[in-house]
């Protein structure tokens, strides 16, 4: 694949971060893996209401793969 840009779109449930899975792909099959393994790692400040930290399901983030051409 000779595709220099690459998008993702996934979506988890913050707090911590659980049950991600990739919406979709462009193009599929190359970048998933480490997407998953990316949001992984992210950190989120809980939503506060009634002073408890709520959860909040189905957040969906892009993210992109810039390759260089050698």
């Amino acid at each position: 694949v000779d595709h220099t840009f690459h998008t993702l779109t996934l979506e988890l449930d913050t707090g911590t971060v659980k049950d991600a899975r990739v919406l979709d792909a462009d193009p599929p099959g190359y970048f998933e893996r480490a997407a998953l393994a990316a949001v992984q790692k992210y950190k989120y400040k809980p939503k506060i209401e009634e002073g408890a930290a709520v959860e909040r399901p189905g957040v969906q983030v892009v993210l992109s793969f810039k390759l260089n051409k050698k």
